[in-house]
């Protein structure tokens, strides 16, 4: 289940990568970061498990949060 606290958090990531949920975008390495620290928290996905790709998108599905890269 995902916390106001969680969803204030996913917001500031996806204002920090100058996107709403749902859209792709390019973030900063010290973005990648704080997508990273999401995912160990298991609020992250993503599709290659992989965090070296550039292009991410932050979704918000009901209680489920996804970042996935571009294909």
């Amino acid at each position: 289940m995902i916390t106001d606290e969680d969803r204030k958090i996913l917001q500031k990531v996806a204002d920090l990568l100058g996107s709403q949920y749902g859209n792709w975008v390019s973030p900063e390495v010290e973005d990648r970061q704080a997508c990273k620290e999401l995912h160990e928290r298991g609020l992250l996905i993503l599709q290659d498990g992989r965090f070296t790709y550039p292009h991410y998108r932050i979704s918000l599905f009901g209680e489920a949060a996804l970042a996935e890269t571009k294909d």
